[in-house]
């Protein structure tokens, strides 16, 4: 007993040797049956398949062992030109797969086959003899070897072509043309190839144009042959088309039979069509319709001539012709020749009882194409014609393009030539079309000058406009012979300069015109100002010395800005230190004439100019003031003006007050001094002043001491006991009188003083007043006390020889009496000059006593100075003595004398305190003998 394991599969020899007792024996071959595990086989169905058409692959697989199998599997590989369609078992296995169809069970018992069988279709464009090799594979666990069955099928083409042929009417008029239509479709189940189409025309048909569809390639004339290059896909079709003529002499009803034959390598049959037309000679009517212009324009007229012939063999009876005019064309006039007779507006009907053969008659339409007609629009104009004997009714047409030509013109005009500035301008545009055809898209611009704004335009509303920026007007037509107006009405600017030219332009465009139509009108600017002024005066009723406002308005009422305007206010005599104030405005100068001038002032505008002053204070009252002020600009030819007059009034507010000085202990015979001080607060001047001093009983007139300013009243007036002071006019201001008394009477002695004027005082309670008095006693004269000063002022010691130097002396008055009269005595051996510096070119005079200087009134604390001139024609030694004397007290007669030396060529000097009084005559008489060296106290 033993056990053979088979490796591969097929009937395996086996040779056995047997050895017993008696050794070897020979080889024996026993028989041995093997038994294979499985099986399995493969058929197609058809054994020769079509491309394009489906093939069967059964495969089946048995189990031929003697134990289950487990886990089989079967591997189909079609070939690449077959595509499953589907696949499918006898319910045993699971299958999946497209290319490779791959099947497993999960056991299949001994004796037990299953089943695959695999549909797919082979390419339309697989070869014909290609061999289709198909191989399945079945495979199991637990088994090493595997099992394939093949199967191979040969392909064959095979292709059905139909044909049709079609023609574009069964009849077919003699001389027209003909198209015939060819089509060739494979309906399959395989590609064609090596397509081949003939068409042999009927001899009838001549010119014969042609053209495919799908890629067929064509030749020829009579004979037409195309063929495919590519293969024709299964339900995929070409076409032929052809065009020919039908000959003319072709006899009426002869069929004229076009047959087309198509073959292809897979296409056993040559398949054909045909089609059979019947030729139709014209029974003898024929029409004709020509348009002139062949161009038409819209708006103008258009001829149609229709021109209607029997061409026999027979007479026409009943001859009819309708003639339908296209809607943009209406009729102006028909006529008509052979006897026809017509009628009708949009369509003319036309009737003729006979035509006899070989006659012709004529109807010639003239009309008139729509102005609005469409530029480019074809109008088509169709005439048809019957008889009795023509079974169909013959037509003709002609069709003509429209053009539009417009003829656009604008005129442009202003109001007036000249135009005022600040005043309105009226532009009028006028845009006319004179045709013929209709102006279409009007678009009509107009440019303002710079100078003109705020414009209101109007077209009574035919057209559109817009007045943002540019001024625009649109109108969607505009029909020949027709006009529209544009009104156009701003303002010229106030401040447009007289001379200017302003040039508007407007322009019109259309959809017809290719240039815009320009139109252009020139103005030119004047300026017109209406200057008005007027002048204020505040108050009406001035008080002199006080300030006067005047107030000049000047208004330009236009229409125009005025330039260069000047305004002259010449101020009264009386009327001083102007200030002038325009704002900022105007720019001003001048005093007694303020003259103010602008650029340039815009209409409906003011300006203010205001002038403060000050009355003179010196103005009589009553007297009328009058200010002119006027004003002048470019634009006025004429200055205008304008007055006020003020009444001046006067009012002076006088005050007088009066002091007196006398000695501690008045007695009578002694001397008072009084000093009035009369102040004028104004503002006026006060006129015919009058000053009333009441002298007390007691007290007699003395003398007139001073006056502040001088000439401040005339000469006094006296009486017994009254002095009186009296001036046309007293300034404004203060004043001083000094004058003195002599007391004649013992007791209380008061004086009382008062001032009065013809000038209104608004304040008249200090017109007067009165000293506080003193008593006087009748037992000793009373010294009147002047404290008198005199000092040299120059500190030169010494003078140059032959130069030229003065010396400068000083007096002064402490009071408390102011001195009138006082004088200063200069003693000296030289020639020496003196003169007053307070009052120039005066000379104190040379006396035989000496050199004697006459002051002025001296009220308390003035000063007055002195200089003197030394002869320095030598050298030697220079001296002066100085006295000042005014008869009055003076309580410090120390500093009443100076004495001084000078030394010309040598820098000594001496310069003397002054002396007591009593050493006066002493020194004098020395002087006089022309003992010149004087000792000085504390001199070196």
């Amino acid at each position: 007993m033993f056990t053979v394991t088979l490796r591969t599969m097929g009937t395996p020899t086996l040779r056995a040797r047997h050895i017993d007792d008696s050794g070897i024996t020979p080889n024996t071959s026993p028989a041995i049956t093997v038994v294979q595990p499985f099986s399995i086989t493969k058929t197609a169905t058809p054994g020769t398949v079509i491309a394009g058409q489906q093939i069967t692959y059964t495969v089946r697989v048995t189990n031929t062992g003697v134990s289950a199998l487990s886990t089989l599997r079967i591997t189909d590989t079609l070939p690449i030109t077959v595509s499953v369609v589907t696949s499918s078992t006898n319910g045993l296995m699971t299958c999946s797969g497209v290319g490779t169809v791959l099947c497993s069970m999960g056991t299949l018992t001994v004796n037990t086959s299953v089943v695959l069988t695999v549909t797919g279709t082979v390419s339309a464009t697989a070869l014909s003899g290609e061999q289709l090799v198909n191989s399945a594979q079945v495979g199991a666990n637990g088994v090493s070897i595997t099992r394939t069955a093949t199967v191979t099928t040969t392909v064959q083409r095979s292709a059905v072509l139909t044909v049709t042929k079609t023609a574009t009417s069964s009849s077919v008029t003699a001389g027209q043309q003909i198209t015939y239509t060819v089509r060739i479709t494979n309906t399959g189940p395989s590609v064609a190839s090596g397509l081949r189409l003939t068409d042999t025309l009927p001899i009838t048909v001549s010119g014969v144009t042609s053209s495919t569809v799908g890629g067929l390639v064509c030749g020829g004339s009579s004979v037409i042959t195309c063929t495919l290059t590519s293969n024709l896909g299964v339900n995929a079709s070409v076409a032929l088309i052809m065009t020919g003529t039908v000959s003319a002499t072709a006899p009426h009803n002869q069929p004229i039979v076009n047959t087309v034959a198509v073959s292809a390598t897979e296409a056993a049959v040559v398949q054909s069509a045909q089609v059979t037309v019947t030729v139709v000679q014209p029974v003898g009517l024929s029409v004709t319709k020509v348009a002139t212009p062949t161009v038409a324009i819209a708006g103008q007229q258009i001829t149609y001539t229709v021109r209607i012939t029997n061409t026999g063999p027979s007479t026409l009876n009943t001859v009819r012709l309708t003639d339908t005019l296209p809607v943009t064309v209406s009729v102006v006039t028909s006529s008509t020749t052979g006897g026809l007779a017509c009628n009708g507006v949009g369509t003319i009907t036309c009737t003729l009882s006979s035509l006899g053969a070989g006659n012709g008659v004529t109807l010639t339409i003239t009309g008139t194409v729509s102005a609005d007609a469409v530029h480019g629009q074809a109008i088509t104009n169709i005439v048809t014609a019957t008889a009795a004997e023509v079974a169909a009714a013959q037509t003709a047409q002609v069709a003509t393009t429209v053009q539009r030509s417009v003829a656009l013109t604008i005129t442009k005009t202003a109001f007036s030539g000249t135009v005022l500035a600040g005043q309105q301008i009226t532009y009028t545009v006028r845009i006319t079309n004179s045709g013929p055809s209709a102006a279409s898209n009007l678009v009509v611009t107009d440019t303002l000058p710079l100078s003109v704004t705020n414009p209101i335009s109007s077209t009574g509303g035919v057209m559109v406009c817009s007045e943002s920026g540019s001024l625009t007007c649109n109108l969607a037509s505009l029909n020949p012979g027709s006009s529209v107006t544009w009104t156009i009405t701003g303002t010229v600017s106030p401040g447009a300069q007289s001379g200017l030219v302003i040039t508007n332009t407007a322009g019109a465009t259309a959809d017809e015109v290719s240039i815009s139509q320009t139109a252009q009108v020139t103005t030119t600017v004047q300026r017109s100002v209406a200057l008005t002024i007027t002048k204020t005066a505040t108050p009406n009723l001035v008080n002199a010395g006080s300030q006067i406002t005047y107030t000049v308005r000047i208004t330009n009422s236009g229409p125009s800005a005025a330039s260069n305007l000047v305004v002259t206010d010449t101020l009264p005599l009386s009327v001083t230190t102007p200030i002038s104030s325009t704002g900022g405005v105007m720019s001003c100068s001048g005093s007694s004439t303020i003259t103010c001038t602008l650029a340039s002032l815009g209409a409906n505008s003011s300006v203010t100019l205001t002038i403060t002053g000050t009355v003179s204070a010196a103005a009589p009252s009553g007297v009328p003031i009058t200010n002119t002020a006027e004003v002048t600009a470019t634009e006025v030819s004429i200055a205008q003006t304008a007055q006020v007059t003020t009444t001046v009034n006067t009012l002076a507010d006088l005050q007088i007050t009066k002091s007196e000085a006398y000695t501690s202990t008045p007695v009578v015979g002694s001397i008072v001094t009084y000093t009035l001080s009369i102040t004028n607060s104004g503002p006026s001047f006060a006129t015919a002043v009058y000053i009333t001093d009441t002298l007390p009983v007691g007290v007699a007139f003395g003398s007139l001491i001073g006056m502040t300013p001088p000439n401040l009243f005339g000469t006094p007036v006296t009486t017994a006991n009254a002095v009186f002071w009296m001036t046309d006019s007293l300034p404004t201001g203060s004043g001083l009188i000094t004058f003195t008394g002599t007391i004649t009477g013992s007791g209380t002695l008061t004086n009382s003083v008062a001032i009065t004027s013809t000038t209104t005082d608004n304040t008249p309670g200090n017109n007067t007043n009165s000293t506080v008095g003193f008593t006087a006693s009748g037992s000793t004269i009373a010294t009147a006390v002047a404290d008198l000063w005199l000092r040299a002022e120059s500190t030169a010691s010494s003078v140059a020889l032959n130069a030229s130097t003065e010396f400068v002396f000083r007096a002064g008055n402490r009071g408390p009496l102011a001195v009138e009269g006082a004088t200063v005595a200069i003693q000296s051996a030289s020639d020496l000059v003196a003169r007053l510096l307070t009052e120039p070119n005066t000379h104190c005079p040379r006396t035989e006593s000496g050199i004697i200087c006459r002051l002025p009134l001296l009220l308390p604390g003035d000063e007055v100075d002195i200089g003197i001139n030394i002869p320095v024609d030598q050298s030697g030694s220079f001296a002066s003595i100085w006295a000042i004397e005014s008869g009055l007290f003076d309580p410090n007669p120390d500093d009443n004398r100076v004495e001084q030396r000078w030394l010309v060529g040598s820098a000594e000097w001496r310069f003397f305190l002054p002396f007591l009084q009593s050493h006066l005559d002493t020194e004098r008489d020395r002087v006089e003998q022309n003992e010149i060296y004087l000792p000085s106290v504390g001199s070196p």
